[in-house]
């Protein structure tokens, strides 16, 4: 998961990776992770895209390697999982 960062990544499509059903899979991955697989991907992206504005990225750059191509739309995700504005983080 971690090298598909780039990219949407659904349950489904891990599902349909790793031949097995979708509701299982779901099933599974909240009973091992403690945390839904949605919610575990929006968490890895994140910290990912926190990590690149730290480190001096571009909002526009740490939004797209992080799986969104529409940068206002990533803003609003990370004011809303973070509290702050994409742009407050760099470092």
């Amino acid at each position: 998961m971690n090298e598909e960062m780039d990219q949407e990544l659904t349950l489904h499509m891990v599902a349909d990776r790793i031949y097995i059903n979708s509701s299982y899979l779901s099933r599974l991955f909240k009973q091992e992770m403690g945390v839904a697989f949605s919610d575990y991907v929006l968490e890895r992206k994140m910290e990912r895209a926190k990590a690149l504005l730290q480190e001096g990225h571009k909002v526009y750059d740490a939004a797209r390697s992080v799986g969104y191509r529409d940068v206002s739309y990533f803003t609003k995700v990370f004011r809303r999982y973070w509290g702050v504005n994409p742009g407050e983080c760099k470092g």
